[in-house]
């Protein structure tokens, strides 16, 4: 009877689990979506070059190296 009785509950956390885990899917999912998107048009515009600063271009283009690799996982 004890069985009877806590099996509803455990199967409300269970479901409520289950809404939760479904919500931070697509929650990610979204997040990724945004996140394309800002490494495709950072990708597509061009390095800032600054005199003053000359490894400016150099840290730029490791950074869209690095977009590049994380955009092709």
């Amino acid at each position: 009877p004890i069985n009877t009785l806590a099996t509803p509950i455990v199967q409300a956390e269970t479901q409520q689990e289950n809404m939760d885990i479904s919500s931070s899917l697509r929650k990610l999912g979204a997040q990724s979506k945004l996140i394309q998107t800002y490494i495709d048009q950072s990708l597509m515009s061009p390095n800032v070059q600054l005199e003053e600063v000359p490894a400016l271009n150099t840290n730029q283009f490791l950074i869209k190296q690095d977009m590049k690799e994380w955009s092709s996982e």
